[in-house]
């Protein structure tokens, strides 16, 4: 993955002169001490990848001109990951890894036994900026969703395959699973599991328990590997070639 990418939300046009602010300005000048002339590529999140020379400096932004536009058709397939709050770094690192390893949605909901009740605009904005880390290192051209949920029952959606993390014994593996929709619904429950009521929500919704793995995953550990088994099993499906 190169170090001259960076993240605009607009979409892209030949001979476009595309401005970079904040974060993405400080990492052009301070971190990668790019010149005038120099090439660099910038990503949208909605497909498009661009390859652009540096144009402009002024003391608070950077100005680069788009010489070349690829575009990229999204997955066959989505993968929703809803995860009740996690402790702050749990949270984070659940997040840029699951950004790496293909979820398409983040549904972030408080959990019965979440210790976390609310995210703040401020703290939604830090999370933002990791998906957005995430998705340049890793290659991807489209930005995952972030969204916060009151509950978890406003996660559960028809469109969805429901699969949820548990230890009993009526789990299944992943691998075991006969077929996945094009859609799934991965959830992922707080450190101290998810409640009977919840548990009890959603098997009502015909949820499938699986389990990942022989040992006890972290909460932020679940959520990484059942989307990286997901993303493989689908492949392994014929979703994608």
């Amino acid at each position: 993955m190169p170090n001259n990418r960076y993240f605009s939300p607009e979409s892209f046009a030949g001979n476009q002169e595309v401005t970079l602010i904040d974060q993405e300005f400080h990492h052009l000048k301070n971190v990668c001490r790019a010149k005038l002339g120099d090439e660099i590529e910038l990503i949208n999140g909605k497909g498009e990848l661009a390859v652009a020379t540096v144009c402009h400096f002024s003391k608070m932004s950077a100005t680069a001109n788009i010489i070349s536009i690829e575009t990229q058709e999204p997955l066959p397939f989505t993968i929703t990951l809803a995860l009740a709050f996690l402790r702050p770094s749990h949270l984070e690192y659940a997040i840029e890894k699951a950004t790496e390893v293909g979820v398409t949605s983040f549904w972030l909901f408080p959990g019965d036994k979440s210790e976390k009740r609310d995210i703040t605009d401020t703290y939604l904005k830090r999370l933002q900026l990791i998906i957005q880390g995430a998705t340049k290192q890793c290659g991807r051209l489209f930005l995952p969703e972030l969204v916060i949920k009151k509950e978890l029952r406003s996660c559960i959606s028809q469109e969805h395959q429901l699969l949820f993390g548990d230890l009993c014994k009526e789990a299944t593996s992943l691998v075991n699973i006969e077929k996945l929709s094009s859609n799934v619904c991965l959830v992922v429950g707080p450190e101290s599991g998810f409640s009977e009521n919840e548990r009890k929500l959603l098997y009502s919704m015909k949820g499938t328990p699986i389990s990942l793995h022989p040992y006890t995953f972290r909460a932020e550990t679940a959520a990484v590997a059942g989307t990286l088994l997901l993303f493989n099993k689908l492949i392994l499906d014929g979703k994608i070639k």
